[in-house]
C-alpha cells in the first residue's frame, strides 16, 4: 500500500485518542490496519474507548490485507517521516513485521495476528437503537457549556456523574445535562430520541480534542443502545467512528432539573452586566485565600465579594430587577473554581438567580445568559458558618 506520510500521520493522531500505553492487555498496544481497494481501515482501543478510522481517497491498494501493528513504534516513525510517500508492506518475505519503506530505506515495525484485534462495537439490526443527527456547530456548542461541569476532577468519585444526559424535551427539541454534583448546565438542541440517553465522559472529552472542522464535516451522528453509546462522522476524505460503553442509565430525574433555572420561582434577580469584569475580580480576591470560598455579601444596597479568610474584599457592580424581594441583606457562598469555569463559557452579562436567602443550600443559584436562550447553568451555593 502506497501513502504520503501526512495522510497517515493525521489518521494515527486521530486515532491516538482512544490509544491507552497503560492497557492491561498486550493486545491493545497494537493498532489493527485493514487495506481494501476503496479504503484504509486503521482501528484502535483501550477497552473502554474504541475508535475506527478510514481514509477514502489518497492511497493505492496494492493488495489487500490485514495486520495488527505496534501503535507507538508506528506513531513515532511516521511522525518522523515529513512528506514523505512511503509503501506498507507485509506479505511472506516482511514476516513477522511490517515494513515501512521510503525510497531505499527500511523500517520494521512489530506485528501480531489481525484476528487477535478484539472487533469494534457494532448496532445489530433489530435491537432497539436511538439516532440523533446533529449540526458539528451545535454539537461542539453543547460541548463548549457543558465541558466545564464536566470536569473529571470532580467526577471522578462519581462515576455516574461522568456523563452527558440527553432528554427529550418537546417535540423535535432536546435538553442536554452535565452535573458534576455542586454545579449543573443544561443546553437545548434540536433532535428526536424516545426516552433519556447517557453519553460516557470519556467519549465527550475524546471528540472535545479532536476539534472537528465543521465547515469541512456539518453533521455528526449519534448512536446509543442499552450497552454502548458511538459517535460517527464523515467527510471526503474520511470516516470516523468512536464508541464508548455505558456506564449507567442513572441520572438527574428530568422533572427536577425542569424545575431550575428559568423556571424556579426566585426571590432575588441580580444583573452582572460585565463577566470580564466580574472574572478579574474573582481572581484577585481570591488570590490571598488558601480556600476556593467567595462569599457574597448584600447590605444597603452593595454587593460585596469577599474571600473565606476575609482578607480580602471588592465591590459588584450590579443591576436588581424591579420584581426582586429583598429584605435588607442576604449572604450567599459559592467555590470560586466552579463559578469561574461556568462563567468561562458566558458572553458578556450574566443574571443570577436566587431563590432563597440567607446562605441557604437547599436549591441552586440560577446562571443565565440574556443572549443565549438555549443555555441554562446552575450553581448550589456552600454553608458558611
Amino acid at each position: 500500500m502506497k501513502i504520503k506520510t501526512d495522510k497517515l500521520f493525521y489518521l494515527l493522531n486521530t486515532l491516538n485518542i482512544a490509544y491507552s500505553s497503560k492497557t492491561v492487555q498486550s493486545i491493545l498496544k497494537n493498532i489493527s490496519i485493514k487495506a481494501q481497494e476503496d479504503k484504509l481501515v486503521l482501528q484502535v482501543s483501550n477497552g473502554t474507548l474504541s475508535q475506527e478510522c478510514s481514509l477514502l481517497k489518497d492511497f493505492e491498494c496494492l493488495e489487500e490485507g490485514e495486520i495488527c501493528a505496534n501503535f507507538e513504534l508506528l506513531y513515532k516513525l511516521i511522525q518522523n517521516l515529513k512528506d514523505k510517500e512511503i509503501t506498507l508492506v507485509y506479505d511472506e518475505e516482511t514476516k513477522p513485521n511490517l515494513v515501512v519503506k521510503h525510497k531505499r530505506n527500511m523500517y520494521k515495525i512489530p506485528t501480531t495476528d489481525y484476528e487477535n484485534f478484539p472487533k469494534l462495537p457494532s448496532f445489530s439490526r433489530g435491537e432497539e437503537v436511538e439516532q440523533i443527527m446533529f449540526e458539528t456547530s451545535d454539537f461542539q456548542k453543547m460541548l463548549f457549556n457543558l465541558e466545564s461541569v464536566l470536569d473529571k476532577s470532580l467526577t471522578e468519585s462519581k462515576p455516574v456523574l461522568d456523563n452527558i444526559f440527553i432528554y427529550p424535551d418537546n417535540e423535535n427539541r432536546l435538553k442536554f445535562v452535565a452535573t458534576n454534583g455542586v454545579a449543573l448546565s443544561s443546553v437545548y438542541l434540536t433532535g428526536n430520541i424516545k426516552k433519556k440517553v447517557s453519553v460516557n465522559g470519556t467519549l465527550v472529552r475524546a471528540i472535545k480534542r479532536l476539534k472537528i472542522n465543521a465547515k469541512i464535516t456539518p453533521k455528526i451522528k449519534l448512536f446509543s443502545n442499552s450497552h454502548q453509546t458511538a459517535l460517527v462522522w464523515k467527510n471526503q476524505a474520511i470516516q470516523v467512528a468512536m464508541f464508548c460503553v455505558k456506564t449507567t442509565e442513572q441520572g438527574p430525574n428530568k422533572e427536577q432539573v425542569d424545575k431550575l433555572g428559568k423556571n424556579m420561582d426566585a426571590k432575588i434577580y441580580l444583573t452582572i452586566p460585565d463577566v470580564g469584569e466580574f472574572l478579574e475580580k474573582i481572581k484577585r480576591v481570591t488570590a490571598i485565600s488558601d480556600k476556593s470560598i467567595l462569599i457574597f455579601q448584600m447590605n444597603e444596597g452593595e454587593l460585596i465579594m469577599s474571600n473565606y479568610e476575609q482578607n480580602a474584599r471588592e465591590k459588584i457592580n450590579f443591576n436588581m430587577e424591579n420584581n426582586s424581594k429583598l429584605e435588607n441583606t442576604f449572604r450567599l457562598a459559592m467555590d470560586s473554581k466552579i463559578l469561574t469555569n461556568l462563567l468561562k463559557t458566558t458572553n458578556n452579562t450574566i443574571k443570577f438567580r436566587i431563590q432563597n436567602k440567607a446562605g441557604s443550600v437547599s436549591t441552586p443559584v440560577s446562571i443565565e445568559e440574556p443572549t443565549n436562550i438555549d443555555v441554562e447553568k446552575m450553581l448550589t451555593p456552600i454553608l458558611v458558618r
